[in-house]
């Protein structure tokens, strides 16, 4: 469950920090290195959970990897059989990562995980068939799944909208493949995958189709993937937590760097601007060449929002947050869709609802969401996540803006998750005098 949390308020964040590394741009990082030539430098690699079990199948299969200060370094090379299964969990960009490092290998990897990876597992194993790759499937349920076993084809596959699962599994697999590998979707999407590609100096190209909607993905000849410099984006999740603690803040004056320019923190940047933080974003880039942004944020005056429906989903474990900021909105901020959350080992709504009441907050409860009556100061107070990380950060940055000193019981594995974010807040926050 974690030891108990004890926060005292602060006056605000000021000064300057950088967003931690994606875990996601992590696992493909990791996965491009490994199929590289030579030594990768991954800077801001992540070090949340979520990148651990890749890094220990790599090092399984013969990957050399250093972890020093800011970075990881990587020794790539070929791929060795693995003597046990992967385990995925639920996550399915680590299937994907899985799935492309072994699909076009002559031996099998058999893969694990949960069920809730089914639509991912349909997605790349429709995929892989179209490119002649060898997939073993159980005779019931999802897993186990055999990856690899003969060379997959040159060829092309299309998808609907992009899928970042899907493109990883079938462009990492390309790599292995003689021939052109081509996948077709129906925008753009992020360029997330294409920048690794481009530091590894891989022949690829990414294309608009001539005349309808959509994008060609082209891996060329020679397929050769050669030791880079991987500077990555920041975390979404983070740059929400930091920029929304700023604003709510009034004392804040902070400039966060490497905030990404993915869907998900886009779209985090928009609901902020609902929000009425004051935000000053300018155009950046990584030395690798990812867009990033730098953003400049002061403690504002924040006004109610409505959260539903897609965005509800995109944003899905940041709703404990957002309900915090709710209460210092002035208005009635409303959630709703959000049944998801009372999912699982405990009713992670209920939990929201049940403190911001300890913490004197004016909260209506919905079956899928909450109405707050934002516009008051919350009070510190002795409160209990029961063990959902989730609502154990969002609890612990509500102490730092609370009056007062909050306990925080039964918090989660807050600090293996979000070290990297604690460390960044420690670095800016300005203690009451």
């Amino acid at each position: 469950m974690g030891e108990d949390r004890v926060v005292k308020s602060i006056r605000g964040l000021v000064g300057e920090c950088n967003v931690p590394g994606s875990p996601d741009l992590s696992l493909m990082a990791l996965s491009v290195a490994a199929k590289g030539s030579g030594v990768s430098e991954i800077r801001r690699c992540s070090r949340r959970p979520e990148v651990d079990p890749l890094v220990e199948v790599l090092k399984q299969a013969g990957v050399e990897i250093r972890r020093t200060r800011g970075s990881v370094k990587v020794t790539g090379g070929p791929l060795k059989a693995l003597e046990a299964p992967v385990e995925v969990g639920q996550s399915g960009l680590l299937l994907s990562c899985v799935a492309g490092l072994f699909g076009g290998a002559t031996f099998q990897t058999k893969v694990e995980g949960n069920p809730a990876c089914s639509k991912t597992v349909g997605a790349i194993v429709e995929a892989f068939k179209a490119l002649g790759g060898a997939v073993s499937l159980p005779v019931e349920g999802v897993f186990p799944i055999g990856f690899g076993g003969r060379a997959m084809k040159a060829g092309t596959h299309q998808i609907g909208p992009p899928d970042t699962a899907v493109k990883c599994a079938v462009l990492l697999a390309g790599l292995d493949v003689e021939g052109e590998v081509v996948l077709v979707q129906e925008t753009a999407g992020d360029d997330d995958l294409e920048c690794l590609f481009q530091a590894a100096e891989v022949p690829f190209e990414k294309v608009k189709e001539p005349g309808v909607e959509g994008h060609r993905l082209m891996l060329k000849e020679p397929k050769q993937v050669q030791g880079a410099v991987h500077d990555l984006p920041g975390d979404p999740e983070t740059a929400l937590y930091l920029l929304g603690m700023a604003g709510v803040l009034t004392r804040s004056d902070l400039t966060v760097g490497y905030v990404g320019n993915d869907f998900k923190t886009r779209r985090i940047l928009e609901l902020l601007r609902r929000f009425n933080v004051q935000l000053e974003i300018q155009v950046a880039q990584s030395e690798s060449r990812f867009p990033t942004r730098t953003v400049k944020v002061k403690g504002s005056e924040l006004r109610r929002v409505r959260i539903g429906g897609a965005q509800t989903e995109l944003f899905l474990n940041q709703l404990p947050f957002l309900a915090v900021m709710g209460a210092y909105a002035v208005g009635e901020t409303v959630i709703r869709d959000a049944q998801a959350l009372r999912e699982g080992e405990v009713d992670c709504l209920g939990l929201v609802i049940e403190n911001l009441r300890k913490m004197h907050a004016k909260v209506g409860e919905l079956p899928d969401g909450l109405v707050i009556q934002g516009g008051l100061p919350l009070q510190g107070a002795e409160l209990d996540a029961g063990g959902d990380p989730r609502v154990g950060v969002a609890f612990s940055l509500a102490g730092l803006i609370a009056e007062g000193e909050t306990t925080v019981a039964n918090p989660g594995p807050i600090d293996q998750i979000y070290g990297e974010m604690f460390d960044c807040f420690s670095a800016v926050a300005q203690e009451k005098r």
